[in-house]
């Protein structure tokens, strides 16, 4: 071999380095260069095949960019992420290949400040059903909406609002790899958001990937093997390589590891898009303005590219360039002036992809999570309103359908969460509808609130009921037997009632009043003073009560009783425990004339006929008598639903009763009733209390059963058992963290979670006086003509003249073996 052939064998790798890199570098370097075009131009970078060694080589001048052809107009659309979506690096890939379909660019933004924080996708009108599409198939927790007003557009758009960003690329050769989710394990925009979340409102930070599917007929993928290749060459001939004969490979050109590279980046089902990122900020002062940008800028640098980090433009070469109105457009209109790089489907996930809401460190952020809860369907929008729902931006009404209504409603909350207001809320819904109601308050604020905000045109329907005071009486007999009512069911419910308040009934005790109220039953125009009379066995009012009873009673088992079990099986001993119970009634003050009295114009199944309004104030009586009180009314009330078994179906007006604090009224026999009867007669109830053990355990089954369950803020173990009636479908410790006037609900067999209405402000006292006053004239008489000098009580048979007076003062000293009683 001559010298000149040696030489230029020895020479042949190096030769070849060099032609290698002189092909590679132009082609390296597409979307890596900062250098700026006069116009707006393609994300793609221009294609050129790159073909094998030796023939084929790309010609040497190639464009530097193709202008944008693009459209404009482009929209954002709105993200929601709902805590439960967690992060699932495969299924924004599924996403992001699926865009790929897109005939125009896309993008992913990130916008907010310390008063809010949104993420948005960019796209082009046309493109919404794929993107859409594509979203709803691979995040099930998260909704995508068309953003109603566009905070960075405003922003951009305001020129009081200083703009700073930062243009970032990766250094050269595009197919090298970009750092992934794989590497990182977790969003890299955890400092992103915290630094979001540290800008002062109005001034703003933003984030924005662009990307844009190559054209399906460039094969980037074979020009990122051919990169390859030609860098494991030109590492082959290299270095020390280069003082031998023959080829090694060097440790840096390992082929194992170089086809691992060739795979990960030009892997035939991950397909490229050509991407531009930009981080900046709005409206700050100069030092907080930079210093802002840097945090922001921070989730980058965990972005490598080849080993190298990530390079940027500042906005000054922008500015330089172009007029700001320019620079403002380019990034609402989504545009560029330079190529973007290119990365793989699986690389571009770490750029653009949904972040949990969730995650450690971010809850304290402001960003509004998507509540699944309060996703609404068509038939939850018709009803009885009860509040209003948030779903992805938008604002539904939760309501209560009519027939889920009549099985019953059921609010359980701690004090100050809100029952009462929804209460009231639906009252008035009920007024205006034209049903009739009765309300039953402990407390006496909602019946003033209800009495001020009644239309005027209504007051003819209203009915104020206040037993507690001192100047009229209500006229209500509870044992008025009206057309239609059982009297031996209206007994049971009288027992019950008093059953519900005495914490030492007995079997003796209930026998005694049982078959008082059955007897009395069948007289004329009873009332409780004469089951108190009948108590007193050696009196000579007790004996004409019973002399009535006996005149007329059809039971047989009654008549016995008051002919012989009475006085033969019962010491007077035994009858001091019901002469206590019934003379708590009949010496308490107001309400002690009010049954004493055999009057009833307060008739409970008109009111429920004719769709009157009943408003129940028991704020001004003793607790006992309040809830015994509260009891009888509830009771009366069932009676009277269930007597509209007589009336055809299409006669049964709707009625709703409604009890707050209802476990001081409410028997276990009344809540079975209330349950499964009163939906059957067109009668609904809403029954409203704090804790779940105010209930016994089989009372508390029978609420369960109820249409709508209605939860506040509730303690722990509460929460424990509703998580259950909530399908599962709520954490424990969501139902004791809800905030004031939130609540979750179940309607039939829909779950959600919403915000109760506001209550509207009462309109004046006098609204409220006005319906007094007309009360007192039409259902009320003064308590001096009850209980003045000479007034007698309409009726009284054995006894002419008798006056309605309270238990004698020798009726109150008893022998001591008397009150030794057992329970009875």
């Amino acid at each position: 071999m001559s010298i000149e052939a040696a030489m230029v064998a020895r020479a042949r790798p190096q030769i070849m380095a060099r032609t290698i890199a002189a092909m590679a570098t132009a082609e390296a370097g597409k979307g890596c260069s900062p250098d700026l075009a006069d116009v707006p131009v393609r994300l793609e970078p221009p294609y050129m095949a790159l073909g094998q060694l030796g023939p084929g080589r790309p010609s040497e001048n190639p464009p530097a960019f193709v202008p944008d052809d693009d459209p404009g107009g482009f929209i954002r659309l709105r993200v929601w992420t709902a805590p439960e979506q967690k992060p699932d690096w495969s299924h924004a890939e599924l996403f992001l290949k699926q865009m790929y379909g897109l005939g125009h660019r896309a993008g992913f933004e990130i916008v907010g400040n310390e008063d809010e924080i949104s993420t948005s996708i960019l796209c082009q009108p046309c493109d919404v059903p794929v993107v859409v599409t594509a979203f709803e198939a691979q995040f099930e927790h998260c909704e995508v909406t068309l953003c109603a007003a566009d905070p960075l557009q405003q922003a951009l758009s305001s020129p009081e609002f200083q703009l700073r960003f930062r243009d970032f690329l990766p250094p050269p050769p595009y197919s090298h790899l970009l750092t992934n989710l794989t590497e990182l394990k977790t969003t890299p925009f955890a400092s992103l958001l915290i630094a979001l979340g540290r800008i002062r409102s109005p001034c703003l930070g933003f984030y924005q990937c662009l990307f844009e599917p190559v054209d399906p007929g460039h094969d980037w993928h074979r020009n990122v093997q051919a990169l390859l290749d030609f860098e494991y060459i030109a590492k082959l001939n290299s270095g020390s390589n280069l003082m031998r004969s023959y080829l090694q490979q060097a440790p840096s050109g390992d082929l194992r590891g170089m086809a691992e590279n060739v795979e990960t980046k030009a892997h035939s089902d991950k397909p490229f898009f050509a991407c531009a990122v930009r981080v900046g900020v709005l409206g700050e002062q100069d030092t907080e303005a930079v210093g802002h940008l840097n945090a922001a800028s921070t989730c980058l640098s965990l972005f490598q590219h080849g080993g190298k980090r990530m390079e940027a433009v500042s906005g000054d070469a922008y500015f330089n360039r172009y007029p700001e109105s320019t620079v403002r457009r380019m990034l609402t209109d989504a545009v560029s002036y330079r190529p973007g790089f290119l990365l793989n489907s699986r690389e571009l996930v770490g750029l653009a992809h949904v972040f949990p809401v969730e995650k450690s460190g971010l809850r304290d952020l402001p960003l509004r999570p998507l509540e699944p809860l309060a996703r609404i369907n068509s038939e939850l929008q018709r009803g009885t309103q009860i509040g209003n729902a948030e779903y992805a931006g938008r604002v539904f009404p939760v309501c209560i359908p009519e027939l889920v209504r009549y099985r019953g409603t059921h609010i359980l909350a701690s004090t100050g969460m809100g029952k009462t207001v929804a209460m009231i809320r639906m009252v008035l819904q009920d007024i205006v509808a034209g049903k009739g109601i009765a309300f039953i308050d402990p407390h006496g604020d909602a019946v003033r609130d209800i009495l001020r905000l009644i239309p005027e045109a209504l007051h003819d329907r209203c009915i104020y009921f206040d037993p507690g005071n001192p100047e009229w009486t209500p006229l209500w007999n509870p044992l008025h037997l009206s057309p239609g009512v059982d009297r031996h069911r209206l007994a049971d419910s009288m027992i019950a009632a008093f059953r519900h308040v005495c914490r030492d009934w007995g079997d003796r005790l209930g026998h005694v009043i049982r078959n008082g109220l059955v007897g009395l039953l069948y007289t004329d125009d009873p009332c409780l003073y004469d089951l108190y009379m009948l108590t007193r066995r050696d009196s000579q009012e007790g004996q004409a009560v019973r002399d009535r009873i006996l005149a007329v009673v059809q039971d047989e088992a009654v008549k016995l009783f008051w002919e012989r079990d009475f006085k033969h099986d019962y010491r007077a001993s035994e009858l001091a425990s019901p002469k206590h119970k019934l003379s708590q009634l009949v010496s308490a003050g107001p309400v002690s004339s009010m049954f004493k009295q055999r009057e009833s114009r307060i008739d409970l199944p008109t009111i429920m006929d004719t769709g009157m309004i009943l408003l129940v104030d028991l704020s001004k009586i003793g607790p006992d008598i309040r809830d015994t009180l509260g009891g009888l009314i509830l009771n009366s009330l069932l009676d009277a639903t269930l007597s509209r078994t007589n009336q055809a179906r299409d006669q049964r007006r709707p009625f709703s009763v409604y009890a707050d604090e209802a476990h001081l009224f409410l028997a276990a026999d009344a809540i079975e009733g209330l349950v499964t009867q009163a939906r059957k007669f067109r009668v609904s109830f809403c029954l409203a209390h704090q804790y779940l053990r105010q209930f016994t355990a089989s009372r508390v089954d029978g609420l369960s059963t109820v249409g709508t369950t209605m939860a506040g803020r509730i303690d722990k173990h509460d929460a424990q058992y509703l998580a259950k009636d909530l399908q599962g479908l709520v954490d424990p410790a969501k139902l004791t963290a809800l905030d004031p006037y939130e609540m979750i609900a179940r309607i039939g067999g829909d779950v959600v979670r919403f915000k109760t209405l506001d209550q509207p402000a009462p309109g004046p006292e006098e609204l409220a006086d006005r319906i007094v006053e007309r009360s007192h004239q039409l259902y009320y008489r003064r308590a001096s003509e009850l209980n003045g000098p000479g007034w007698t009580r309409s009726g009284d048979q054995g006894v002419p003249g008798a006056r309605i007076a309270g238990p004698q003062a020798d009726e109150w000293h008893f022998a001591d073996d008397e009150l030794a009683y057992e329970e009875f």
